[in-house]
């Protein structure tokens, strides 16, 4: 569901009350007291069961998306703090071609942001994402925010219009009692 004034964004794939399918990925930087080892494949989504789970998928890891990881690190945390049964979990999921360029981009995100508690990773499928999700390739950035393995919505932006709001907004929104 859109947020009040906002408009409504297309996906390709994944619509709000879809079940949120799994796949591999490979972490590459960030979150390292997750108990994951950097190089490790994983399910990130399995890992995380039905917590809330807030997943972005880049195109390009430029220091446009730096202020969304922002968001989301202080997300993550205030619902350490805050929530008894579920925490906020998130993870950042670069796609593209060249893997070692992916890598190189992970790495840097991390370092420019600080994030501690987010894990940037590359799927398994680097070029395109997770088949199941059918991510457009007209768009630089989707990000999925789910609770309860289910789709609670979909935002796309292009690398220079990313709101990191919208999803402060849609997060606010899922962990609200």
């Amino acid at each position: 569901m859109p947020l009040a004034g906002a408009e409504e964004s297309v996906a390709v794939g994944l619509k709000p009350g879809d079940p949120l399918g799994t796949f591999r990925v490979i972490k590459i930087a960030g979150a390292k007291d997750d108990g994951v080892e950097v190089g490790q494949s994983l399910c990130y989504r399995c890992r995380y069961g039905s917590n809330p789970i807030v997943m972005v998928f880049a195109r390009k890891a430029s220091t446009e998306i730096d202020s969304l990881i922002g968001v989301l690190e202080k997300s993550v945390e205030k619902s350490l703090e805050t929530q008894q049964m579920q925490r906020l979990c998130a993870f950042v999921v670069l796609v593209g071609q060249d893997r070692s360029e992916l890598n190189e981009s992970a790495v840097a995100l991390i370092q420019r942001t600080g994030a501690e508690m987010i894990p940037a990773v590359v799927t398994e499928d680097a070029t395109s994402g997770p088949l199941d999700y059918q991510l457009s390739s007209a768009n630089d950035v989707t990000v999925v925010v789910a609770k309860d393995s289910q789709v609670v919505a979909v935002e796309t932006f292009g690398i220079e219009k990313i709101e990191p709001k919208r999803i402060s907004d849609h997060i606010d929104a899922m962990l609200a009692p």
